[in-house]
């Protein structure tokens, strides 16, 4: 398989070990993700979630997310250089996190 760089190298995922070797990378990719929103931190899935949420009540954000997705990937696959493309993806999370905190309580006390 060929890499881009050393990034992509040790990003990849390693299926010689797994029992059916005719998975394809788009099924363990989205698996992982699975893994990730339900037993992964809590902090990264409730994150997830919230974006979810957001595109689910904004359908107009939605679309405009799925319209940048693929003008960017245009059918290709996904890399870490057209990851960083996506400029407004990058703008909806982090409004979407900045709207809502994700800590409902601080364990730190100001005294003074």
């Amino acid at each position: 398989q060929q890499f881009e760089g050393e990034y992509e190298k040790n990003a990849a995922l390693d299926t010689t070990n797994i029992e059916n070797p005719d998975t394809d990378d788009e099924t363990l990719l989205i698996s992982n993700a699975l893994v990730f929103f339900f037993a992964g931190f809590d902090t990264n899935s409730q994150a997830l979630a919230l974006c979810c949420h957001k595109l689910a009540l904004y359908p107009d954000l939605q679309t405009r997310v799925a319209e940048e997705i693929d003008d960017i990937l245009a059918g290709g696959p996904v890399t870490y250089a057209k990851l960083q493309e996506m400029k407004y993806i990058d703008m909806f999370v982090l409004e979407s996190l900045r709207t809502r905190c994700l800590f409902d309580s601080h364990e730190r006390m100001c005294t003074k």
